[in-house]
């Protein structure tokens, strides 16, 4: 799609969305953040005309749609999605408008929701056969007063709500004011809060909002992708700064590992999935009779003799002080070393509930530290029920992209520092010295190898994790498997070209480098089969053996061609084979 716009509507920031949020501590409250998002796609002739690059606007639409279900289906199932066609001959809403249809209402998302947009996407059901497709014009006014009704309608415990209207249409009822201004306004009146709801709109204010709707489709998927992650704050406490000066602040995890959900045990034999319910007790050893929580004590080995406490004496060993970050002094940058990273670091941010001026007074503490290039040593207490640590506080200053979007935060990064007790001595005192010639050789290696682009996580996905989201999606949906693309492998073809010689000649750098190898072979631990050597794709393609290399090598081969990489492995060996015949 060329030109893809969209009226956004977010009613949150970062401060607000966490004022309310309980700490994860805290498992009886209940935490119901939800988001909620309408897609209003377009169905208009143009919008069903192939573009030059082969796309229908339409069907990228929805598969823009498919894409948000899944992600969700996955990550935020609470979340709620709707979908809205207008430009339809039949209507299907509460108003009654004519040409707007509610695809979907504002629901969560299920693999039902899903198969529906990819039989539009297939053409397994035909939109003009099913909806109808109209050239009448009509008031879009109306397409913003389905969805505020849509949001109306289900706007318990929700953080934000967003729509986003995708056409190729850059200015509807561009020569219609009439029309046109009444859209704008009623777009404006879903944007803006509730107390702003009464602010007009004049001629001036029209390109602004057209400026920030106007989105290709690949930069959609960027913003939707952006505001997945929840910023759930692990714990809301105040910074005190000095006996008088206490500032409140929020806590919150930017790096912690996603892992796969945990399978639920159900139970099949009935007519509907139960799931079991797990229970545990506790039994006597001696007497065989079941325990109660009061029956049940605990024991610590104290000299080789068992120390007996209550749950009560338990939990209090553990209290030492009131939440709360009491800072104990400064000291230079460079005192912080990489080893005394205990784990990984939090990120703290000011919050304005409990403590007014905390943002100024956080900012000014920030700004400080950045300018004399020091760090904040500080004792931590993150909940009633945890063990105080010593932590150094990282100034980071806010970073923007080109296109103004925000890439790091302004903040602390709240680094936890070990103890003494945590510390544990290395046994090795000294390592093998390389010679000049094997250093010399090595950096080399390195030279060739050297990645100039810096390290970005957001182009790695886990394989493991992709590959059970892609079996998972196959059996709900009924589709065919195929193995995602792992773009951890590394790519040995473009290795060996840069440096296989020279990984050559230094292997027979290393004294006794052959012999030792062929000592390690005899002994069994390492396989007596030689490695095959890597085949070039031109040689694999001569020799018939193009299904042995691996899909990064095929993908990379065709890019060096020039030729746009499709499908899954079997159709890029064709697209091989049709260039080299070429």
């Amino acid at each position: 799609m060329s030109n893809a716009n969209f009226f956004g509507s977010a009613t949150s920031n970062f401060l607000q969305d966490d004022v309310h949020e309980e700490t994860e501590a805290d498992s009886s409250a209940e935490f119901d953040s939800r988001d909620m998002i309408i897609f209003a796609i377009d169905c208009s002739p143009r919008m069903m005309v192939s573009e030059e690059n082969g796309n229908i606007p339409f069907t990228e639409a929805l598969k823009c749609v498919q894409s948000v279900l899944l992600s969700k289906v996955f990550s935020n199932t609470t979340d709620l999605v709707g979908v809205v066609l207008f430009g339809t001959e039949r209507k299907e809403n509460p108003a009654e408008f004519d040409h707007i249809y509610i695809l979907q209402e504002l629901d969560y998302p299920t693999p039902g929701r899903i198969k529906q947009a990819e039989n539009l996407i297939t053409n397994e059901v035909s939109l003009t056969e099913e909806y109808g497709i109209t050239t009448t014009q009509f008031p879009l006014g109306n397409v913003f007063w389905t969805c505020g009704d849509m949001f109306a309608a289900a706007s318990k415990g929700v953080s934000s709500k967003r729509i986003f209207l995708i056409t190729n249409n850059d200015n509807p009822h561009g020569g219609n004011g009439n029309l046109r201004r009444p859209a704008i306004q009623r777009a404006k009146d879903i944007w803006t809060r509730e107390d702003d709801k009464d602010n007009t709109l004049d001629d001036g204010d029209l390109g602004d909002i057209y400026e920030q709707g106007n989105f290709k489709l690949e930069e959609l998927m960027v913003k939707i992708r952006r505001k997945e992650t929840r910023k759930r704050s692990q714990f809301s406490i105040p910074f005190h700064i000095g006996k008088d000066l206490t500032i409140g602040i929020n806590g919150y995890c930017p790096l912690i590992e996603q892992k796969k959900a945990t399978a639920k045990k159900v139970v099949t034999s009935g007519e509907r999935i139960k799931e079991v319910q797990t229970m545990t007790t506790y039994k006597c050893v001696d007497s065989n009779l079941i325990l109660s929580d009061l029956d049940v004590k605990y024991f610590f080995l104290f000299g080789g003799e068992k120390v007996v406490f209550t749950k009560e004496e338990i939990e209090t060993m553990r209290k030492f002080d009131a939440p709360g970050l009491t800072l104990l002094g400064f000291k230079p940058r460079a005192a912080l070393l990489p080893q005394y990273n205990y784990r990984h670091a939090m990120f703290i941010y000011p919050n304005e509930k409990d403590y007014e001026g905390s943002t100024r007074t956080f900012t000014a503490l920030m700004d400080a530290a950045l300018d004399q290039d020091k760090i904040v040593i500080c004792n931590l207490q993150a909940r009633i029920n945890t063990v105080p640590r010593t932590v150094a506080l990282l100034p980071q200053a806010e970073k923007i992209d080109d296109d103004g979007v925000q890439v790091a935060p302004p903040g602390f990064h709240l680094i936890s520092l070990p103890f003494a007790d945590d510390i544990r001595n290395i046994p090795i005192e000294s390592t093998p010295q390389a010679s000049d010639e094997l250093l010399n050789s090595m950096k080399t290696i390195m030279n060739k190898l050297f990645i100039k682009s810096d390290y970005d996580p957001m182009d790695f996905q886990n394989p493991g994790l992709q590959q059970h989201y892609a079996l998972l999606q196959a059996v709900a949906l009924d589709e065919p498997f195929e193995y995602p693309e792992d773009k951890t492998i590394p790519k040995f073809e473009t290795i060996n070209n840069r440096t296989g010689e020279d990984i050559l000649n230094f292997k027979n750098l290393i004294p006794n480098f052959k012999r030792n190898a062929d000592e390690i072979s005899d002994t069994g631990t390492r396989s007596n089969k030689r490695q095959a050597p890597i085949l070039s794709v031109e040689e694999a393609c001569r020799s018939e053996k193009l299904d042995k290399l691996t899909v990064p090598v095929l993908k990379e081969w065709l890019a060096s061609k020039g030729i746009t990489a499709k499908g899954n492995k079997s159709n890029l060996i064709a697209q091989v084979g049709q260039a080299m015949e070429q």
